[in-house]
């Protein structure tokens, strides 16, 4: 891809919150961990396209939650006071600056669906947070569901694809698609593509 081989510093695809250049393209070469800037922009088309049909999403930044504690700083930030009159809230969560995983507010049902790719546990202090965080727009009883004990989702099978699952797990989220239960490694680096087009052009039920 073009992206790919871009000047570092060059501006692929930015949003009034996200710049992704061509540093941040590098990141989705296979074998490479995904960085915040491409978590973040991947997250905020798919809002956009959920938007294309009645479904209200906010992409939370990851920046959100720090090393298991809330930002207050950043949760502050105007674009999400209006959080409680969306259908989901979604976030991708670095878990000790080394791991992506998914959280996914169902804001009706108060629930908080956790995705990991490689692990069955759940990050109990960060989704904590950003289960106060999300009291604060809509007040109640959350619960969390650790979503890889339900049914066969894919996982990995190397130390680098967690991000590529996570934006993988948020569009069959946010769009009801079935995931596949098995990922090969082509197939894992068809989906780094298919995450930077999404990036470029924007997503798509």
């Amino acid at each position: 891809s073009i992206a790919f081989r871009s000047p570092e510093n060059a501006t692929l695809c930015s949003s009034r919150h996200v710049v992704v250049n061509g540093h941040s393209a590098r990141s989705l070469c296979t074998e490479r961990w995904l960085d915040d800037q491409v978590m973040d922009s991947f997250l905020e088309k798919l809002a956009e396209g959920a938007s294309r049909i009645g479904k209200k999403v906010k992409a939370v930044t990851c920046h959100l939650i720090q090393v298991g504690k809330l930002a207050e700083k950043v949760a502050a930030w105007p674009q999400y006071k209006d959080i409680g009159t969306h259908h989901l809230c979604i976030m991708p969560l670095n878990v000790n600056r080394c791991h992506w995983v998914l959280l996914v507010a169902d804001i009706g049902k108060q629930v908080v669906y956790h995705y990991d790719s490689m692990f069955n546990t759940v990050d109990g202090p960060s989704v904590a947070a950003f289960m106060s965080f999300l009291t604060k727009s809509k007040p109640g009883h959350w619960s969390v569901t650790n979503s890889m004990t339900h049914g066969r989702l894919p996982r990995q099978t190397n130390s680098s694809d967690c991000g590529v699952f996570v934006c993988m797990y948020a569009a069959g989220h946010v769009f009801g698609d079935s995931l596949p239960s098995y990922v090969s490694d082509d197939a894992s680096s068809k989906l780094r593509r298919w995450i930077m087009a999404v990036i470029l052009n924007g997503a798509s039920c």
